[in-house]
């Protein structure tokens, strides 16, 4: 009967050892093909996610007062930097943006507020603010229904940065910057320098 068991698990020990080195072999080419997604399908990835993202976050996202106004207001515009703020800290917690991306878009709204002193504006759009600042574009509502259709072309990767066009109704170049292992947005539209 003894021999009987140790035959047996000199008979099974063999296989056992086999289809363990066999699961950890499969295991290592899984992380290996994760590992070997080509670029392009990194940046790829990266924009339709933000697009995806900015489509169900757009309310949200453009839901703040840049230029206040009340009504009859005569007074000249100026761009509220507090309510910027708010809007740049929802795009930094998405976590698809570049910090010098959200610094260039800063510099933007303070740059808007400059030509608004300059002009004394206070009427009309408000002069740089008047469409979105984020897909350039003020048919918002078609552009934004052409997002999980988009197209995307024209991708260059050079080393840690790449360019993709985006097609909606429109083209819309994108540029990104590689950070550790993940793409971010460097410029769209308004944001970015």
């Amino acid at each position: 009967m003894q021999m009987q068991t140790l035959l047996r698990i000199l008979i099974f020990l063999p296989l056992l050892i086999v289809g363990c080195n066999n699961a950890s072999s499969d295991k290592s080419a899984e992380e290996k093909t994760a590992e070997a997604v080509p670029e392009s399908e990194q940046v790829i990835s990266t924009v339709h996610d933000f697009l995806a993202w900015y489509k169900t976050n757009y309310k949200s996202v453009n839901g703040f007062d840049l230029v206040p106004r009340t009504e009859n207001d005569s007074s000249q515009y100026r761009v509220s930097m507090e309510e910027c703020g708010k809007m740049i800290e929802k795009l930094r917690a998405s976590g698809f943006f570049t910090k010098n991306a959200l610094d260039g878009l800063q510099a933007y709204f303070v740059q808007c507020d400059e030509n608004m002193l300059k002009a004394k504006q206070n009427d009309g759009p408000p002069e740089g603010l008047d469409g979105d600042l984020v897909l350039c574009t003020q048919e918002i509502e078609e552009s934004l229904s052409k997002i999980e259709a988009a197209e995307y072309k024209d991708i260059s990767i050079d080393g840690t940065s790449a360019k993709v066009t985006v097609q909606l109704i429109y083209d819309l170049p994108v540029k990104l910057q590689k950070e550790g292992d993940a793409w971010k947005i460097a410029k769209i539209c308004r944001i970015g320098s």
